[in-house]
């Protein structure tokens, strides 16, 4: 699946990891037995209610109406829901219990796939881009749910009205003054416009053309843009989290890099091009000019100035938590999107605490809605021991288990006892440094392979690299990609490869290493001295389905 966002490839991972249990499970009359060995159940659910009643399943997408109810496209339970003033939390639309699906209809009897982005109209319509069906849909106050742009299961790219038009994989939404919608539409690399009447047209980028080239209209371009929203003068902001920049679009469709500089991530502050970001996603502008950007994976709110400085909000620069507090103090966990309310009020998807969080004009966070899941690094034993979204997993000898925890950007190790150590990486501390394992840095750790022997291998998702941990010297190395120059499909060995976050990877029985190259939609084979080949799939293009051989297969 192509969101380009951390957390709906976890969310793709989770429902296949779902998938494979399930069809495994009917091979053997002997049922399988679970019992949770490390970690606690973090507070994931699709209760309503109000106070600390509700329940979220990784919420996304969130906006405000003029009554200052807000909207949450609410993914993994694939609903939207709504949030009163008061905090009270009901569902609008769709039904958590229910299959992923398109129907329109009222209520729980419509469906969705996959919910990302939301907006709200000056008549209380809420809009919602559906990723996996590649359509907008419309609901209305009383949750009447239509398709409004766009054909299900069709990710296309074609102007027209209303289900005459195609996208492919829309996320962001945004409504100008007159009421028109804008949709960051990432497959196709453009940023589409609708107007109330549902005619479809394209206002920025050039469809299929992925770059980051700043002009006018078409002869700008994007690489999958995201997140969007307006300042107070008209003019839209995009979101490009895998370029880590912030694009700005005036009314003529005026294309130019606001903020950050492509293909460098960190978190640094500053004027324009110095300020660094991590994966920025949810935007939202106040009515004093400022943009304000969730950093998800520096765990942080930054706030841009008309001007295009660049400052941290609230939170703390790789410092992932559920602290409620001043702007320095809060800690938020992959924040997502955002939408300030009447009275300048700002609202945070905190996406893996699976909480809506509320923030003041100085910063003051507060939790609003849901409860914080249960995250943390400590190693013990058991329950007693805490992990922060852990991506993959690898069997090691006599029931060992080596986890990616990659929103801990460590590898830790449990023993077939439940006792849980960290072998490699700091804790809360994000970077690319080889060297002695418990002092490596790494950059969200997804994937990790391992036969129990001294080798294991861990794919370094945002740093577009497979790493090497030897057990027997204790160190961490780098054995394929470059840190500093992620982006299309290029074999060589070791450095001289290129990835582009790098997901999945097993051992095969020769020792070669095979690995989802994700955002180039392809399957690389690693041998043992690190050359790197392209398997399956071509890089550079867009996503597919096509089976054949060879670079003939899409993924």
């Amino acid at each position: 699946m192509n969101s380009r966002l951390t957390s709906l490839f976890l969310h793709l991972c989770l429902a296949l990891a779902a998938a494979v249990v399930a069809k495994a499970q009917s091979v053997y009359t002997t049922p399988y037995t679970f019992k949770t060995i490390a970690g606690s159940v973090s507070h994931r659910g699709s209760d309503d209610g109000s106070l600390g009643t509700p329940r979220y399943g990784s919420p996304i997408g969130i906006a405000s109406d003029k009554a200052g109810n807000l909207y949450v496209a609410d993914s993994g339970n694939r609903t939207i829901r709504k949030i009163t003033p008061a905090g009270v939390v009901s569902t609008l639309a769709g039904n958590a219990l229910a299959s992923a699906g398109s129907a329109d209809g009222f209520g729980s009897d419509a469906r969705f796939a996959k919910p990302i982005g939301i907006a709200v109209d000056s008549a209380g319509n809420v809009f919602v881009s559906d990723f996996e069906t590649h359509t907008i849909r419309k609901i209305t106050s009383d949750g009447a749910v239509t398709t409004f742009a766009g054909s299900p299961n069709s990710p296309e790219y074609a102007n027209g009205t209303g289900q005459a038009a195609r996208f492919s994989q829309p996320i962001g939404l945004a409504v100008d003054k007159n009421d028109n919608l804008f949709v960051a539409d990432s497959g196709s690399s453009v940023i589409r416009k609708i107007t109330p009447a549902g005619v479809v047209t394209t206002f920025a980028g050039a469809a299929f053309f992925r770059g980051y080239a700043d002009g006018v209209g078409s002869s700008a371009t994007f690489d999958i843009p995201n997140w969007l929203a307006f300042d107070a003068s008209g003019n839209l902001y995009v979101s490009e989290s895998v370029l880590n920049i912030i694009r700005k679009i005036t009314p003529d469709a005026t294309v130019s890099t606001f903020a950050g500089s492509a293909n460098l991530a960190g978190s640094a502050n500053g004027l324009g091009s110095a300020a660094r970001f991590n994966f920025p996603q949810g935007l939202a502008g106040d009515a004093y000019g400022n943009i304000f950007v969730a950093d998800p994976l520096n765990h942080t709110i930054r706030q841009i100035t008309s001007g295009g400085t660049v400052s941290l909000f609230a939170g703390g620069t790789g410092l992932a938590g559920t602290t409620d507090g001043g702007a320095a103090a809060a800690r938020f966990i992959f924040p997502k999107g955002l939408a300030f309310a009447p009275g300048g009020t700002l609202f945070v998807v905190d996406n893996y605490s699976n909480t809506i969080r509320k923030l003041s004009q100085s910063g003051f966070t507060s939790t609003f809605s849901g409860t914080p899941g249960l995250s943390g690094a400590t190693d013990t034993v058991g329950a007693a021991a805490s992990f922060n979204n852990p991506g993959g997993v690898a069997m090691g000898n006599l029931g060992t288990l080596l986890v990616a925890d990659t929103a801990n950007q460590t590898v830790r190790k449990i023993t077939s006892d439940g006792t849980v150590t960290t072998v490699a990486g700091v804790a809360g501390q994000t970077g690319t440094a080889d060297g002695p394992a418990l002092s490596a840095l790494f950059s969200q750790p997804i994937g990790v392979a391992w036969r129990g022997g001294r080798l294991a291998y861990v794919t370094d998702f945002n740093s577009h690299t497979i790493r090497t941990l030897n057990f027997e010297l204790g160190t961490v190395s780098t054995l394929a990609g470059s840190a500093s120059a992620g982006g299309g499909v290029l074999d060589g060995v070791g450095s001289a490869a290129r990835f582009y976050y790098p997901w999945g990877i097993a051992i095969g029985p020769l020792g070669n290493l095979y690995v989802t190259d994700s955002y180039n939609h392809t399957v690389r084979e690693i041998s043992p001295d690190g050359a790197v080949s392209t398997l399956a799939g071509k890089g550079g293009g867009l996503p597919g389905f096509a089976n054949g051989a060879g670079a003939a297969a899409k993924f």
